[in-house]
């Protein structure tokens, strides 16, 4: 059997629980509207000047407006005015207006772009945002807005190359770069990544969020002390951010402070007891703590609340790994990697699954999967590398032309042919 530690607060358990707990606040569609923290926050629309502010068409097509007057102007300061408070459908209708008005008003698809970001409708987003790229291809936050919805469409590599984009346009754009990090991450260069996020605070000191990524950064390097102290930074200018609240029970765990963890925790979940992720959270702290009864219940408390969320589905399947319940903690892989392909920690765990049910090949590509996503995965690579040296008399793998083929006792089967189960001798 293969596993990567969970009982030490070394072990790949903190990997999965900090960037689970990142990524599933990252990608929510119910974070609140207005919130401190720059990625979550009603983002900002530029404001509308007078047509005189603007040069001709001529020169720049991107306003659209001088040609309009103020109709457009009026259409456009609505449509603002509903977006900021909230009102995101009626905004929505309201751009469309002054768009069907005049179709190279920049603005109005910038601010179609973020109503769109808001709804969650992210591939109509993007859309928009290229539509005012296609406009004015130097507007380095139009860049960065693609960069964060290409993050959310989980095209990682796009997302980079649009955030380096918006950085090269516009250095001091703090945005671009906490978007840039992020990508880093994905990639696990978390040096690079770390430097984004100094680069990001530097530049706007009060970006919670920039901090917040920088603990999650400085915890994965296993720098829990001044994580901490990023974290906290973060919590005095978003007090109620529950990723940063979560990312901090996870600091507190590494360094041994399992009380403040738990407490931290139960307030969470006493301020917010309908989110599901927060209860998905405490979970993970009752499961380090061998309390596995009350994480079981608090997954499952989450799991009613979302019953896509893959982040409780993932934990569900830790706590019957746990038990020794392979196929049922299989089973929960399955259905977290039926909602989200993209956590490389979720297809470590259903590799580890797998070779304990003796299922070697279906085993080796979760191993793959999880290093197509971050090569420089070390626990993957372990735990790879540990499995061809155990059962290495019926597994070897080729690549040929980068595509995996399975020869399992001179029987080759497709990588992508999920479900795959090795001769009865193997």
């Amino acid at each position: 059997m293969i596993r990567s530690t969970t009982s030490t607060k070394t072990g790949s358990f903190y990997a999965r629980l900090g960037t689970l707990i990142f990524l599933a606040a990252l990608v929510s569609a119910t974070v609140p509207a207005v919130c401190a923290c720059g990625w979550y926050s009603c983002r900002n629309i530029p404001p509308y000047n007078s047509p005189d502010d603007y040069a001709s068409p001529e020169t720049s097509v991107v306003t659209g407006i001088a040609p309009y007057g103020d109709n457009l102007s009026r259409l456009y300061e609505q449509g603002t005015l509903l977006y900021e408070t909230g009102k995101y459908r009626e905004a929505l209708e309201v751009y469309d207006q002054a768009l069907a008005r005049s179709p190279g008003f920049g603005l109005a698809w910038i601010g179609r772009g973020h109503t769109l970001y808001m709804l969650d409708r992210n591939h109509e987003a993007l859309d928009a945002y290229t539509h005012a790229l296609l406009l004015d291809p130097l507007d380095s936050a139009s860049w960065a807005d693609t960069a964060s919805v290409l993050v959310r469409l989980n095209r990682y590599r796009d997302a980079l190359e649009a955030a380096d984009r918006a950085v090269a346009l516009n250095p001091g754009n703090s945005y671009a770069w906490g978007v840039r990090g992020y990508a880093k991450n994905q990639f696990g260069e978390y040096t690079e990544a770390l430097l984004a996020f100094n680069t990001a605070i530097a530049l706007d000191p009060d970006d919670s969020f920039a901090w917040s990524s920088k603990g999650y950064t400085l915890n994965y390097l296993g720098r829990y002390p001044v994580a901490l102290e990023a974290l906290n930074h973060s919590l005095t200018l978003a007090p109620d951010d529950t990723t940063t609240i979560m990312l901090k029970a996870q600091v507190l765990l590494s360094l041994d402070r399992d009380a403040e963890a738990l407490e931290l925790t139960r307030t969470a979940c006493e301020a917010e007891p309908d989110n599901s992720f927060v209860w998905s959270g405490r979970g993970d702290v009752f499961h380090e703590l061998g309390r596995n009864t009350e994480a079981q219940k608090a997954y499952h408390k989450a799991l009613a609340l979302d019953p896509t969320s893959a982040y409780a589905w993932s934990g569900a399947g830790d706590i019957l790994y746990s038990t020794g319940d392979y196929s049922g903690a299989n089973s929960a892989y399955d259905k977290a990697l039926g909602t989200e392909q993209h956590f490389k920690e979720i297809w470590l765990s259903q590799g580890d699954t797998l070779a304990a049910l003796g299922r070697y090949p279906e085993s080796l590509y979760a191993y793959d999967r999880a290093l197509s996503l971050d090569r420089n995965y070390r626990p993957a690579q372990e735990n790879r590398t540990q499995l061809l040296k155990l059962h290495g008399q019926y597994l070897r793998v080729s690549r040929v032309n980068e595509n995996i083929v399975w020869i399992t006792r001179g029987n080759i089967h497709p990588s992508t042919n999920a479900g795959l189960t090795p001769p009865e001798n193997c």
